[in-house]
């Protein structure tokens, strides 16, 4: 099958400088290729050096490992909306080459030609909004505008539409969508990566973190809607008590941390917490390995981060500020109310009852390699592929 990923930007080193999104393609299209499907990623030329260097010194297709990359300098962006004019020719003279797209974003615009041309052509595509919805604007009148116009079309017309949770699910079926379009299918996980790359004690040594601290652990984006403030109350309270944890927020600033930052000040806990800005893949993995917790108190979607979590045995704290994942609560963690008193209870269990540590750290290990392993991924959205061609 010759298959079509779109997304909006897409880096050239995924693994080390790409987001969540873009690990989800590079380990789709690698399984898909390694299948002997003909794989080719269409995106903009936005992320880190080829986005910095439009491109130049690049010739197109860019190859990694057997997927072939079409990377389209960007003219004009808006709040992450990469306009990329030369993809429009090449979309319109090759859009027969290709059996099916899929679609990774569902406002932005290399989604919306290949929409155009897909209904033009009768090419069946998929969608899969990663955890977007429509109507989620966060005050942007760009994200407005394209949802009234052009994001709900693109949803309505799709063969299939790939989801993360059953809120999702719902989500999308409330607005119209059949239950029988809708697949809900986990993201993935690259078990050896996560199992092989890091020992005990390496992101300690690095950020001088003692060794008798527990860790708790943030990965994510520094933002306003992460509920930080939340979890930055809740560890002071825990720091006073304690006096042995540390608070790590891993993660780039998205105008938050200067707020933050002063809180942490007005609490007089400076000394309990870590902001290591953003960090490799490498040092990534050494403090899930090192951290005793991973807490995540607001999320929309399926967080990348619980999986590389579990795929290192540390266990989980989720809430219920967040898309129900059924996979989770006394199993590889807990999902608790969104409140100081649940959440400091949680972390108090899993920091000091060994027993319960051990069998959530098992757990996760049995749970990514039995359900979130990429090969398992891939075996469903394969069927999808196969069920929009032949619908």
């Amino acid at each position: 099958m010759k298959i079509l990923q779109v997304l909006p930007h897409f880096s050239h080193r995924p693994l080390s400088l790409g987001s969540g999104v873009v690990h989800v393609v590079y380990y789709i299209s690698n399984e898909l290729a390694r299948r002997g499907h003909e794989v080719t990623i269409c995106t903009s030329s936005a992320c880190d050096i080829i986005g910095r260097r439009q491109i130049h010194g690049f010739s197109n297709p860019v190859m990694l490992d057997d997927v072939k990359i079409d990377y389209f300098p960007f003219r004009v962006s808006f709040d992450h909306f990469y306009l990329t004019p030369k993809l429009i020719p090449f979309i319109r003279d090759h859009i027969n080459d290709f059996d099916i797209a899929h679609l990774h974003d569902i406002r932005c615009f290399q989604s919306f030609v290949v929409y155009h041309y897909a209904m033009k052509h009768a090419l069946p595509y998929v969608l899969q909004p990663h955890g977007s919805y429509l109507g989620s604007f966060d005050g942007s009148k760009l994200k407005w505008m394209l949802d009234s116009l052009l994001s709900s079309r693109v949803l309505k017309h799709a063969n299939r539409i790939i989801t993360l949770t059953k809120t999702e699910a719902e989500y999308y079926r409330t607005h119209g969508i059949s239950a029988k379009q809708i697949d809900i299918i986990d993201n993935g996980v690259d078990l050896f990566r996560y199992q092989s790359t890091s020992r005990s004690g390496e992101f300690r040594k690095k950020f001088s973190i003692r060794e008798e601290d527990r860790i708790i652990l943030y990965v994510g984006r520094i933002a306003s809607t992460k509920g930080l403030d939340f979890l930055v109350d809740a560890f002071s309270e825990l720091l006073h008590e304690l006096g042995n944890v540390k608070l790590v927020l891993v993660g780039p600033d998205a105008g938050y941390v200067r707020k933050l930052q002063q809180q942490i000040n007005d609490l007089h806990i400076q000394e309990g917490v870590l902001f290591t800005g953003p960090i490799d893949e490498t040092d990534k993995i050494r403090a899930y390995v090192d951290a005793d917790v991973l807490v995540t108190p607001s999320y929309t979607g399926f967080p990348l981060t619980f999986l590389e979590a579990c795929a290192c045995g540390t266990p989980i704290i989720a809430t219920h500020k967040g898309d129900a994942l059924d996979w989770i609560d006394e199993n590889v963690g807990y999902v608790i109310n969104y409140n100081r008193t649940d959440l400091n209870k949680a972390i108090t269990r899993i920091l000091f009852d060994q027993d319960l540590k051990a069998k959530f750290k098992t757990n996760c290990r049995r749970l990514v390699e039995d359900r979130f392993a990429w090969p398992n991924i891939v075996d469903r959205i394969e069927e999808v592929y196969r069920r929009a061609v032949c619908e």
